[in-house]
């Protein structure tokens, strides 16, 4: 059972979380302070900086948090599919996490061009591959499983990050270039060009 001590420096943070998503979501990140997360919050200042350094660090682990969520939910539903193909899972894994972001606007808007961000910042960490939700080891492996061997297989699905979080912000929210619904065969279509490429 945990301490009263930890469960209070937990329930702080929880709502420290709560608060930075829900302004950052409302306002640009430069229009807020800190002194307003907290206040927000309903905890001492000091309080923040026992968890991050500064905002855009609180800004960078909501991010995080959210990507996993997104691509949690999506390896579940490929878990609960019978996907053979690499490729095929892999658009469909893809798909999943725009089905979720086309189904809440507020989190496609907050991580806008952030999702590879959200993967890829941990890979610095030394416990990064112990993350159970970090993508980077499955798509590793499922990549050689299936004999992609890429040079580099974490490029490939960094590109393929940062090609869906674009398109999805601009399509799903701003129809640029299309509504999304006439733009997803261009992407899926990409996605498995960026599949093939480099493999070895």
């Amino acid at each position: 059972m945990k301490s009263k001590v930890l469960q209070k420096k937990e329930e702080k943070k929880e709502k420290l979380l709560a608060a930075a998503f829900y302004l950052m979501t409302h306002k640009n990140i430069q229009d807020i302070s800190i002194s307003e997360i907290t206040s927000y919050a309903g905890i001492a200042k000091g309080t923040f900086y026992l968890y991050f350094k500064d905002k855009y660090d609180l800004r960078d682990f909501l991010v995080a948090m959210e990507s996993a969520r997104l691509l949690d939910e999506a390896r579940r539903q490929l878990e609960e599919n019978d996907i053979r193909g690499f490729e095929d899972a892999i658009v469909f894994l893809i798909n999943s996490v725009i089905s979720q972001l086309e189904d809440n606007p507020v989190a496609l808007n907050f991580i806008r061009h952030n999702l590879s961000r959200g993967v890829f910042q941990n890979v610095l960490s030394k416990s990064w591959q112990e993350d159970p939700h970090n993508i980077l080891p499955v798509f590793r492996s499922m990549a050689l499983e299936a004999g992609y061997h890429y040079k580099n297989p974490d490029v490939i699905l960094f590109m393929i990050l940062e090609l869906t979080s674009s398109v999805c912000y601009n399509s799903i929210l701003h129809d640029i270039p299309l509504p999304f619904r006439d733009i997803k065969t261009y992407l899926f279509n990409s996605i498995r060009a960026l599949l093939r490429q480099e493999v070895q």
